[in-house]
């Protein structure tokens, strides 16, 4: 038997009071339920608002990320496009067109003695450091003799194909 049949029973409490305490008890546990749902439901939506914002940070930091290395490859390709034009640059216009002669010329390369044939005027500008002796543009063949100064814009960028060039 309930506590409400009791009292009805003992004749404490009338049978509207009866009803009217059980309807104010419902509602009581409706708003109770629903506070509590509310409370749970605010809890959700803001962790969902935390985690929405956590992977727009994750997102706004990787896309920094990218666009640094993006333009960090960028900066290396218009790096690697100035060197190779500087190079070309150097090769067109600072090798001598007749240089060719005679005369052997010798140096070193890959710690082997190699002689290179030139005219006198070639021997006596690479003697005095007015030109220089470079590897071939493709790696491939004999190499060639230009101006120092085109040598220098090459050593600036690739020190390794100046075969011959004494200091002034």
């Amino acid at each position: 038997m309930s506590l409400k049949d009791q009292l009805l029973k003992s004749g404490l409490v009338d049978p509207k009071q009866a009803k009217r305490a059980a309807h104010q008890q419902r509602l009581e546990s409706k708003q109770q339920g629903r506070t509590e749902r509310e409370a749970a439901e605010k809890k959700n939506r803001d962790e969902a608002q935390r985690q929405v914002e956590a992977q727009k940070q994750r997102d706004k930091e990787l896309m920094a990320q990218r666009n640094t290395e993006q333009l960090e490859k960028e900066k290396a390709r218009s790096q690697q496009a100035h060197r190779e034009a500087v190079i070309n640059e150097a090769y067109r216009s600072g090798v001598w067109a007749k240089w060719e002669g005679q005369r052997p010329f010798y140096f070193l390369r890959n710690q082997l003695v190699e002689s290179l044939l030139v005219s006198e005027s070639a021997a006596e500008k690479l003697a005095a450091g007015e030109a220089a002796i470079v590897a071939p543009r493709t790696g491939q063949g004999s190499p060639v003799v230009m101006t120092a100064v085109a040598a220098n814009n090459i050593r600036e960028i690739e020190p390794e194909r100046i075969l011959v060039l004494f200091d002034r």
